[in-house]
């Protein structure tokens, strides 16, 4: 019988007024730091900022998932044609499905995270080759 090493859950909360005050403080810089050019974009149309709060706060979970360093603009998260979050890495090199949930009411946003060990190899040849 193989040894497997099970997945390991992330969460994270976010408040989503520190996510308003990190954008009205460091504008476009705090965009390119935290996340992909296509959520850069979407957040431009929508001006949602529960929107970035949800992708930032589904970031946090990811790495705390997988366990390798922060490199969240090489994460995309996107949703899918139900809506439901999925994401991919690099440039759609790899998606991974049905790793994350994420939701957002009153001041916070929260996601969970739960990457499967299959995935974890994927996640380290895009983020620390």
């Amino acid at each position: 019988m193989e040894n497997k090493k099970p997945s390991r859950p992330g969460i994270d909360l976010v408040e989503i007024g520190f996510i308003q005050k990190m954008l009205s403080k460091h504008g476009r810089h705090f965009l390119e730091r935290y996340f992909s050019e296509e959520e850069i974009a979407i957040y431009q149309k929508t001006k949602k900022i529960t929107y970035l709060a949800g992708r930032f706060a589904t970031k946090e979970a990811i790495f705390k998932s997988v366990n390798i360093p922060y490199k969240p603009t090489l994460v995309t998260v996107y949703n899918d044609p139900d809506g439901c979050p999925q994401i991919y890495l690099g440039d759609k090199e790899f998606y991974i499905k049905d790793s994350i949930s994420l939701s957002h009411h009153g001041e916070y946003a929260i996601a969970i995270a739960q990457i499967r060990q299959e995935d974890i190899g994927a996640f380290k040849k895009f983020i620390d080759p």
